[in-house]
């Protein structure tokens, strides 16, 4: 028998004897319930509740299983031309819902944020085909059933059939990893959506309330990064951000740091920052250019657009008659970032001029130097 821990909802390996514990309630990242280690079946979860599915946008539903049994997170059937993609899992898998999801296109891979949502992931394999589990290799420790089905992948990124991306964060769990596609990003527990939904936030243990470090929430927001989000789905029912959602990430990032001592690039003290005044011949271009590199604007007039990274001010100033940018690079703007081959990638991708290559510095910095179309050095940093 497959026994399935009624806390967290993972189903266990063949066993006659119910375990002696949960190793996923064991660690400090969950906890044994109250009543200490309780257990269940399929069959036991298919006689007291039901799943519910809910079209949350053309091509994308939510099952969630009612009333609630174990953390209660949602699983999400993603439509696809290639195959549909189940993200995330839930204990409960009866007949009601596997024709529902066949009437749906059926699965053909399913992918696990972390082992809190491992659940019966290979039941619902089974029922659709042996469809591949994507997991991280990192977690393969956490795997509390072995099958075929289970395909670790290693590395930061991970392609999906339909154009998603599988994109590993680490975190909450080293291994954590993120959905991206098209403009959604199913983000599991990390980054988690807050009450008000305009918010996120990053913990190591949300039942027991443990902060992430500033070093892990940093590279969270550097692996998100490269991709554009419009919407971000949490684990939980209605905790959905629909506007505005990389935006949102990015503000709850600073906001987490601050409030634990530091913030998202934590190089610099306040008193160090720069407010830069640039006089350009295109306000509007210039102001396109900087937020491709990662700026927001926090005032846009006819003529002017003022910029921040972090706590440093870009000034944008158009001025009729400007002349050509010179030839010469006379001044940079150092911009300290968590990874500075990123934004290597990225400048390239932009074709702009490259005055100093990426490579590791004497004075204890990995850097480089581009110009932007205003003539501005522009010098990328990262400490070594």
């Amino acid at each position: 028998m497959n026994w399935i821990c009624s806390t967290c909802g993972a189903q266990q390996e063949a066993s006659e004897q119910a375990p002696e514990c949960c190793p996923i309630c064991e660690d400090a990242r969950q906890y044994v319930g109250w009543a200490g280690q309780q257990w269940t079946t399929l069959e036991e979860l298919k006689g007291r509740h039901r799943n519910v599915i809910t079209e949350e946008e053309p091509g994308v539903w939510s099952i969630v299983t009612e009333p609630t049994f174990g953390i209660g997170q949602r699983a999400f059937l993603i439509r696809t031309e290639e195959g549909n993609i189940l993200w995330d899992c839930i204990a409960l898998l009866d007949d009601q819902t596997v024709r529902a999801v066949e009437e749906l296109g059926g699965i053909g891979c399913i992918a696990i944020s972390h082992p809190h949502y491992y659940s019966s992931m290979i039941e619902w394999s089974d029922a659709f085909g042996g469809a591949p589990v994507w997991i991280h290799e990192d977690e393969r420790d956490w795997l509390q059933r072995r099958s075929g089905a289970v395909r670790l992948w290693v590395g930061d990124t991970a392609s999906l059939p339909g154009g998603a991306t599988l994109i590993r964060c680490g975190g909450h769990f080293n291994g954590y990893q993120v959905l991206h596609r098209a403009v959604a990003l199913f983000a599991g527990d990390q980054p988690q959506v807050a009450m008000d939904r305009r918010w996120t936030s990053f913990l190591y243990s949300y039942p027991n309330m443990v902060p992430l470090g500033a070093e892990a929430v940093q590279r969270i927001v550097a692996a998100l990064e490269p991709f554009e989000f419009e919407r971000l789905y949490g684990a939980f029912p209605g905790k959905t951000i629909r506007e505005d959602a990389k935006g949102a990430v990015r503000r709850s990032a600073e906001r987490y740091l601050q409030a634990i001592g530091s913030s998202l690039t934590d190089f610099t003290e306040s008193p160090q920052q720069l407010v830069v005044e640039l006089y350009v011949r295109d306000v509007r271009a210039s102001t396109e250019f900087y937020q491709r590199l990662g700026f927001q604007v926090e005032r846009a007039e006819e003529h002017f657009v003022a910029l921040n990274w972090e706590r440093s001010r870009l000034l944008l100033e158009e001025i009729p008659g400007q002349p050509e940018p010179p030839s010469t690079v006379v001044a940079n703007m150092r911009i300290l970032v968590p990874d500075v081959n990123h934004y290597w990638t990225l400048c390239q991708e932009l074709g702009l001029r490259v005055i100093k290559p990426v490579d590791d510095r004497y004075y204890g910095l990995r850097d480089f130097t581009v110009v932007s179309p205003d003539g501005l050095g522009l010098r990328f940093a990262t400490p070594i």
